[in-house]
């Protein structure tokens, strides 16, 4: 039992500090979490963390047996860097339903639909970053997208 409050707790603590962008803090963390228990889970969130640093190889390699939502989103933004942007859309669309406010799948799903031309669901998700996260460092070129409708 404390060993599951110790990985979940390493776990979270990672993926919390990755989403404040302190990489070099998660990345402890993580890697902490995934040797406690090397569970499909801190696989994804492992993942996630490449990901996020565009160490796609390390990512791909995090993601064999991965599972969870993490793994959804390092998928999505795996495929995205890799421009295979119809995986990217349906990753990132599925990483949403089950993290509605996170504004980074929206963005990422919506550049995915800009790449696919499809130009509703692109403004969809586009529309919902920035009401997330108006002050991002993207969103002047997301707004400038926005305008354009490309």
């Amino acid at each position: 039992m404390r060993l599951r409050m110790t990985l979940a707790r390493n776990r979270y603590l990672g993926l919390a500090l990755l989403e404040q962008g302190k990489n070099s803090d998660a990345e402890q963390y993580l890697k902490k979490a995934d040797e406690i228990e090397s569970t499909g889970e801190t696989k994804g969130a492992l993942a996630r963390f490449f990901a996020e640093q565009k160490d796609l190889s390390k990512a791909e390699a995090a993601l064999e047996g991965a599972s969870g939502p993490d793994a959804a989103y390092a998928r999505g933004l795996v495929a995205f860097n890799n421009r295979k942007y119809e995986d990217a859309a349906r990753d990132m669309e599925s990483f949403s339903e089950s993290h509605p406010k996170h504004a980074y799948a929206h963005y990422y799903a919506g550049m995915a639909y800009n790449g696919l031309r499809r130009q509703d669901k692109m403004l969809t998700h586009l529309g919902l970053f920035l009401r997330l996260k108006p002050d991002a460092r993207e969103a002047r070129a997301v707004r400038s997208i926005l305008k354009t409708g490309q």
